[in-house]
């Protein structure tokens, strides 16, 4: 699956000003994220037909990620971090994610095989 992503930075000074570029290997419950900076990270993964959540609780740092599926296309979501385990979560960036792939997509949004 390939596509677009823009980020905006909400928290200045923040690492989310930069994003690199990454790969990301979904299997039915994790996303195994990837960057050019060598760093490796596990989300917990939830998908349904509304939208998606990722959340990764390392030992200095929870990150989520919540996003809605906006139309078969596009998706917009917002991400931030956790310093105290979830108590407290910091907005750090909006995301509008757009794919180019059309009709598989849909397929995977519906929870289908493409």
């Amino acid at each position: 699956m390939s596509g677009r992503s823009a980020a905006k930075e909400v928290l200045p000074g923040s690492a989310v000003g930069h994003v690199p570029d990454a790969i990301a290997v979904l299997s039915e419950h994790r996303l195994h994220h990837f960057d050019v900076r060598g760093v490796t990270r596990i989300f917990e993964l939830a998908l349904d037909d509304s939208g998606r959540s990722m959340l990764r609780r390392g030992d200095d740092v929870w990150q989520r990620a919540t996003s809605r599926f906006v139309d078969d296309d596009t998706i917009e979501g917002t991400a931030g971090p956790s310093y105290d385990g979830g108590g407290t979560w910091q907005h750090a960036a909006n995301a509008r994610l757009k794919s180019d792939m059309g009709a598989a997509w849909t397929s995977c949004r519906a929870g289908g095989r493409s």
